[in-house]
């Protein structure tokens, strides 16, 4: 019988010396770890003193991230029914280094009207006069606007601070459902101002980064006026809705105009703001008289609507959402409530929108994209 070896391809001589010399090079390369490890503290201080010859070299560096100070900014008169000619007062301390100052009138959009003050240093208190104008050179439209001044500094640091100012100038009045002309754009607009509905809309309304109109009674805005202040903070528009809710068909022009004045103030007081130039009839109850009011009154858009969601019938979510996404076309003006319905509709509706490529703004932009701004 034959018998079969079967050999390793290496004998186990070389491989013990493989094994040494690759024990031989782990342990060199960990041993020059080892001493680089214990070196790095004094790394990159050739021409330092060592430790215990002297402390080491140190730097501060400082980032200037204070904005300057604004100590007062204020207008003369702060509400006007005419042409004026306003004091507009700010102090801007000259005792901080570097600082320039700028001012500018603006409107609800942020657009500067009439004459503007170009950046200079400051110099401390100052008074400007400033005629009340549009950017044209035309009467000042009835609304509100801010007194914007504005603070740099060398480090690049801006401060804003603002005063309010009301126009609530006689104007003809004219009926509007719908503005075709604003192109793809559609206003949202709640009439009411009824509990913390009016709040959760607005939320919903600005984590979709989309605007709402809120045509709110003045017994509302004197009821919530910290909700009155978030609605001038995240950028919605207001829109008058009388004081306490006639039917503006059955009263006269004297009570017709009481009941404007008075939401104005109740506003104006809540926030620093008016809701000119925009006002809506409770019920959309308007005749020759209600439009004679209201032009006097300072509001040249007695503002209805094209699209009607009723939700004040109580519509689930669902169908207030349908409603208006199916009724909504470019310049529609859409009819809602501040209620809890409707807040809860708001995500549906806006994203609907969206897909029909109409994008939700106040009545603002939907005006001035139609050319009556």
């Amino acid at each position: 019988m034959t018998e079969t070896h079967y050999y390793r391809s290496r004998p186990p001589e070389r491989r013990r010396r493989t094994r040494r010399r690759l024990f031989l090079a782990a342990a060199l390369v960990a041993a020059a770890l080892l001493i680089v490890a214990a070196a790095s503290p004094w790394f990159g201080r050739v021409g330092r003193p060592l430790p215990g010859g002297g402390a080491a070299d140190s730097y501060a560096v400082r980032t200037d991230t204070t904005p300057p100070k604004i100590a007062a900014v204020s207008l003369d008169p702060d509400r006007v029914s005419a042409a004026a000619t306003l004091k507009l007062g700010f102090d801007v301390p000259a005792d901080q280094a570097g600082v320039t100052v700028g001012w500018a009138v603006v409107d609800t959009l942020g657009k500067a009207v009439g004459e503007r003050g170009a950046p200079h240093p400051a110099a401390g208190p100052e008074t400007v006069d400033w005629a009340a104008r549009s950017a044209s050179g035309g009467a000042l439209f009835p609304g509100t606007y801010r007194l914007q001044v504005t603070a740099s500094d060398a480090a690049g640091n801006k401060a804003t601070a603002t005063a309010s100012l009301a126009c609530d100038a006689p104007v003809p009045a004219k009926l509007i459902l719908s503005l075709p002309k604003a192109g793809k754009l559609v206003a949202l607009t709640f009439d009411g101002g009824s509990g913390y509905a009016w709040r959760h809309i607005m939320s919903a309304l600005t984590k979709l980064d989309a605007k709402g109109t809120f045509f709110c009674t003045g017994v509302s805005v004197d009821k919530y006026p910290e909700m009155a202040r978030e609605a001038i903070a995240q950028g919605m528009t207001l829109g008058n809705h009388s004081y306490d809710h006639p039917d503006f068909r059955a009263i006269s022009y004297d009570e017709a105009r009481r009941e404007l004045l008075e939401n104005a103030q109740a506003w104006w007081k809540a926030c620093g703001a008016v809701p000119t130039p925009f006002f809506r009839p409770p019920y959309g109850s308007c005749n020759d008289t209600t439009l004679k009011a209201a032009g006097s009154a300072g509001y040249p858009f007695v503002v209805n609507w094209d699209v009607d969601t009723g939700d004040w019938t109580g519509a689930p979510p669902a169908e207030i959402a349908r409603r208006a996404i199916e009724g909504a076309r470019p310049g529609s003006i859409i009819l809602m409530h501040t209620l809890w319905t409707t807040q809860e509709a708001i995500p549906a509706m806006v994203k609907g929108l969206r897909a029909k490529g109409l994008e939700p703004v106040g009545l603002d932009e939907l005006f001035r994209a139609a050319g009556l701004l």
